[in-house]
């Protein structure tokens, strides 16, 4: 005969108590995924779709746009921060060229004459504003 552990009284009490917690840990995790659904959506209606195209293009827009036109950095340095690049730099140099010419950033005194710095034109730093409400 096998040893089987005895498993410790749970009162109807603390039973409905796990329950619950169950009940609301699958209904946060629910709530979750409509609420990036949600957000995800916004982004699409409000952000240039050019943003939007790759994974690393979004992430370059969210570092240009936390960074703010800090003179420290350059593109080299934007490039250099891109967790999910899977791209070369002239690729991606060629896009913020696009994204220049669009107007969509905006060319701010750096440090070094070498470096050019960026930050987003104000509208698009207002739409984020806005998505963060």
């Amino acid at each position: 005969m096998k040893y089987r552990p005895k498993r410790p009284e749970i009162s109807k009490n603390e039973g409905s108590r796990i329950a619950n917690s169950t009940r609301t840990k699958k209904w946060a995790k629910e709530n979750w995924f409509k609420s990036q659904l949600a957000d995800l959506i916004k982004l699409y209606e409000l952000l240039p779709k050019s943003w939007l195209q790759r994974v690393y293009f979004y992430e370059l827009f969210l570092i240009i746009g936390d960074l703010d036109g800090d003179p420290q950095y350059g593109i080299t340095d934007y490039f250099e921060m891109l967790k999910t690049r899977n791209c070369t730099a002239k690729t991606l140099s060629t896009f913020l060229n696009d994204r220049i010419a669009d107007g969509d950033l905006i060319l701010v005194q750096s440090l070094k004459q070498s470096r050019k710095t960026y930050r987003l034109n104000p509208k698009l730093k207002k739409i984020c504003h806005d998505l963060a409400r």
